[in-house]
């Protein structure tokens, strides 16, 4: 009796083990025919993975990148790629010096970000000290921006979620850096270096320009909306006009966002060469069920971005005009699927708001051009008014002899902390433009 309890216990473990073996194998190929069926919809909607690497193409960080990470170097700033660690890194006491900078001139460089007219307040001592004890530094930076080299940061999208990508936090502290030198410039009224150090961070920020990672296009996206408010310091830089392209911001942020759910069904699930025994059966097991979760959740955000694509404007109102749902609903099986989901709706909120930071600087460079050229201000015309970021908003303008006014007829709830320092309005004093030559008021 006791041999036969045994022999029935045995088949009934062979059975379970048997059938959650059956299981896996089926489940294995309903995850399989899962990821060939997206990648055929993603190759209709962005092309195929041949084409999508060519767009990419592969780069390693060159020597003009190795000489921008050594000029950082002396005043504290990390731009080097946090994944090499062959590549130089700033020494602990400067670093240390340019976190204090960072903390002591923070309150001043945000007002001077909610600034509504300029110019901009003189910067704080330990600031000003900074940027004075650097100042061969900086400047070296600033060359080596501006020079003939062609800056290239490493780039392999065939390596998907493994790509690298380029040390964004020494993009933004270089930035916010080479802005706190425009603005302390302006505000002792040094225009040529305000311009050097202005057109230092535009070159800064092409250089994410074209990089496939959301991640990266987050970054310029904060990077260039902080460029465009202080160029409101500086209007007579029209060349700055075409720069501010709003539908090209929103291409890019399209595209980003399309490669990012393109990623996941290809992640590799498996143990790797070099796995535990443990790990083995763990890909083994969870492994089906993942790539088909993230199969899933990248069909429903390709759907999702092909209708976001399709719409006229991201802003709020233009969006709920034609009632578009950001809600992206899963399945109750697939959780994996909600951790991958970002937010979408949070991204273009970002992009539309900036959208229109571009739109408000475009319209005080205008404003500055007519009355440099003409003398007087620009007469209101409704297209002018009427935004092209937000078609439902609408600029308000007023002007007198000496000043003229923009702002947007709405306010905005803060979406990041990020958004303490954005004015919605601005104003010019005729006394501070370039006066028009009398040949030009004829």
């Amino acid at each position: 009796m006791e041999r036969r309890l045994k022999v029935w216990a045995l088949a009934f473990v062979l059975a379970v083990l048997g059938g959650l073996f059956s299981i896996l194998v089926l489940l294995s190929g309903r995850a399989e025919s899962a990821r060939r069926i997206v990648m055929e919809r993603w190759t209709e909607t962005i092309g195929p993975q041949e084409e999508v690497f060519d767009r990419y193409p592969a780069k390693e960080t060159n020597s003009d990148a190795r000489e921008l990470i050594d000029a950082t170097l002396p005043f504290g700033v990390d731009s080097a790629p946090r994944y090499d660690e062959d590549l130089p890194r700033p020494d602990l006491v400067i670093a240390t010096r340019f976190k204090e900078f960072k903390a002591h001139g923070s309150s001043w460089y945000g007002r001077q970000l909610r600034r509504i007219s300029g110019p901009p307040d003189p910067p704080p001592e330990s600031v000003a000290e900074f940027l004075a004890g650097f100042r061969e530094e900086i400047d070296r930076v600033q060359e080596v921006l501006l020079g003939e080299g062609t800056i290239e940061w490493e780039l392999n999208l065939a390596a998907l979620w493994g790509a690298p990508i380029p040390n964004l936090l020494g993009h933004i502290d270089l930035n916010k850096l080479l802005l706190a030198d425009c603005f302390a410039a302006l505000s002792a009224g040094d225009t040529e270096r305000a311009e050097r150090a202005l057109e230092s961070a535009w070159r800064l920020g092409e250089l994410l320009d074209e990089r496939p990672e959301i991640i990266t296009q987050l970054t310029l996206l904060g990077i260039k909306r902080t460029q465009a408010q202080a160029v409101r310091f500086l209007p007579h830089l029209e060349h700055w006009h075409p720069r501010l392209d709003g539908n090209a911001l929103r291409k890019r942020i399209e595209q980003a966002l399309l490669l990012e759910g393109w990623v996941w069904p290809q992640i590799d699930f498996g143990p790797g060469k070099d796995a535990s025994a443990w790990r083995r059966i763990n890909a083994a097991v969870a492994g089906p069920f993942m790539r088909l979760g993230t199969a899933d959740a990248s069909e429903r955000l390709r759907r999702t971005l092909v209708r976001l694509r399709e719409t006229p404007a991201w802003c709020k109102p233009a969006l709920d005009r034609v009632a578009f749902s950001f809600n992206i609903p899963m399945p109750w099986w697939n959780r994996f699927g909600e951790i991958l989901i970002f937010d979408v709706e949070n991204t273009v909120t970002r992009v539309a708001r900036t959208q229109l930071q571009f739109e408000l600087t475009r319209r005080v460079l205008e404003m500055a051009a007519t009355r440099e050229q003409t003398g007087t201000w620009p007469v209101q015309s409704e297209p002018w008014l009427q935004s092209r970021a937000c078609p439902p908003d609408r600029w308000v303008y007023t002007a007198d002899d000496t000043v003229a006014s923009i702002r947007l007829d709405r306010d905005f709830e803060p979406l990041t902390g990020l958004d303490r320092f954005v004015a919605w309005e601005f104003s010019l004093a005729a006394a501070a433009l370039p006066q028009p030559e009398p040949s030009r008021r004829n």
